[in-house]
């Protein structure tokens, strides 16, 4: 591949543009869980932060977020289009139910938070989200403005305002990776918000349904692509991010910040990967791991292509071509963080060593942490 091509491509992969027509119908991967999911969705202003992208000079950085839980309910056959946020045209059907009680056969559950890709949404990952909460996880993703794609409802849309310049496509990536810094300082604060805005909620929530259901001694986070700026910063933070109690982070193709690449991550990682990725950004992702406080996963599924792990090769096949088919790209993926996180959050099931037979041909490089396999930093489980 020709040079510039081949930053061109890099630059593609990690800042992702949706702007072709959406198809008629799409119907998303049942969960499999014993569980049927609900879901709900909030508008959170923060006021304690101006918005100084924002032309208006007065505004404050405005969150939407969403959660997804296990309920009593059984699985829906026709909910609310998913992805009518979006655009309303498209006639998106999941399998979450709005405004459901939470299972009553579940005292606390532990919360994975997502933190979606450059110009998505979260509405992207519900197929994740969903298989997640039918097996007892609370799910919880964040839209972050002119970062991702955030869609408000009273129709205001904002998009992505750091495309990476074309002095930097040329390669070679470090300026790629610095200038990504930016973006991730606001996907941190717009994620550390919106965890205390959730916990706020689950210690008396107004509609009685997630008050003391949220086991936040047990917080995983998933991110992807640009993403892990955001996640991983608050994965990694020292002093103000303790109270999250990050116990586990799975990353699919993403560099975590440059300061926390070089400081280590108090917490088990998983580094997930593709087979198109160019070989400079893996090197970087995998900086992690010589500094790593804990086991660190490297993990290469094979047809794997970056956006496996959400919808959109679904969405938009002939945008997003996936060498695997596109839903079993997602059920490797739910594999994937099931297996992880059920070993790290709930301290059950096979663990993530298993992935290479559940995931045949994939390739799993394990990096112990400083005291061996399993938590090096204290936390309490």
């Amino acid at each position: 591949m020709h040079r510039s091509t081949r930053w061109t491509v890099i630059c593609l992969l990690l800042a992702l543009c949706v702007a072709a027509p959406l198809t008629a119908q799409t119907i998303l991967p049942r969960p499999t869980g014993p569980f049927g999911v609900g879901t709900a969705v909030w508008d959170w202003p923060d006021p304690s932060r101006l918005d100084e992208i924002s032309p208006a000079p007065n505004d404050v950085r405005e969150i939407m977020a969403q959660v997804w839980y296990p309920a009593d309910v059984p699985p829906a056959t026709a909910p609310t289009n998913v992805y009518s946020p979006l655009d309303p045209d498209l006639n998106g059907r999941g399998w979450s139910q709005p405004g459901v009680p939470f299972s009553s056969q579940i005292g606390k559950a532990p919360i994975v938070a997502i933190c979606p890709g450059s110009m998505l949404s979260r509405t992207y990952y519900t197929s994740v989200a969903e298989e997640l909460a039918s097996r007892g996880y609370v799910v919880f993703a964040v839209d972050f403005p002119y970062v991702g794609f955030v869609a408000y409802p009273d129709g205001r849309e904002i998009r992505n305002a750091f495309p990476i310049p074309l002095a930097l496509r040329g390669g070679p990536y470090p300026p790629i990776d610095q200038f990504l810094e930016a973006p991730g300082v606001l996907e941190a604060g717009d994620l550390r918000f919106a965890l205390k805005s959730l916990k706020r909620i689950s210690d008396d929530d107004p509609a009685r349904r997630l008050t003391g259901k949220i086991d936040w001694k047990h917080l995983g986070l998933f991110s992807h692509s640009l993403g892990s700026k955001g996640c991983g910063a608050v994965a990694g933070g020292e002093g103000e991010d303790d109270e999250f109690h990050v116990d586990a982070i799975a990353s699919m193709e993403g560099a975590f910040p440059i300061a926390v690449r070089a400081r280590g991550i108090k917490a088990p990682t998983l580094l997930m990967f593709g087979v198109g990725l160019p070989q400079p950004v893996r090197d970087t992702i995998r900086e992690l791991i010589p500094n790593r406080r804990d086991d660190v996963y490297d993990l290469t599924i094979p047809k794997f292509l970056h956006n496996n792990v959400d919808e959109l090769a679904i969405l938009f096949p002939t945008q997003f071509v996936s060498l695997e088919d596109p839903y079993l790209g997602l059920a490797q993926t739910r594999t994937v963080l099931m297996t992880f996180f059920d070993q790290y959050l709930r301290e059950t099931g096979p663990g993530t060593l298993s992935l290479t037979t559940q995931l045949p041909g994939s390739t799993l490089l394990v990096y112990p942490g400083p005291n061996g396999h399993g938590h090096s930093d204290g936390h309490d489980h």
